[in-house]
């Protein structure tokens, strides 16, 4: 007997499963890193500025990273439309864009942040109409 037929759940089932634990476990990590600025900050010493820039791009890239991850198992899975994905890993390009405006162009935190909204903010837009068009004929 196959592991399947044991356990009654299909490969899909198992792989949904797996992207609502990947999302949920993106959203207690960013818990993690709140503990993680307050240690740095009055634990180590470190300036708070200093402990609140790397807790914010570890957070976000973390936060990112596993959202498209998640997203790439459940279009797997066939719980959402391959549309829907595009929308995070849009999110991944322009995070990769505000790393190279903060660590290869040295803008500050401020600065890369903002460009890192409009250039997201531009990409939902334009991903906005593709997605109600995808879950009008995905349901």
């Amino acid at each position: 007997m196959t592991q399947n037929a044991t356990t009654g759940a299909s490969p899909t089932s198992r792989m949904a499963a797996h992207a609502r634990l990947v999302r949920a476990l993106s959203g207690v990590t960013q818990i993690g890193l709140m503990i993680a600025l307050f240690v740095m900050w009055k634990q180590m010493g470190i300036p708070f500025k200093t402990a609140f820039e790397r807790c914010f791009v570890a957070g976000v890239l973390v936060y990112v990273a596993l959202g498209t991850v998640a997203s790439i198992l459940a279009t797997i899975a066939r719980v959402q439309p391959i549309q829907l994905l595009l929308r995070h890993i849009l999110g991944a390009i322009s995070l990769l864009i505000f790393g190279a405006l903060h660590f290869v162009y040295h803008m500050g935190i401020l600065q890369s942040a903002v460009g890192w909204v409009i250039i997201y903010g531009a990409a939902r837009m334009l991903v906005r109409r593709i997605e109600a068009r995808a879950m009008a004929r995905f349901r």
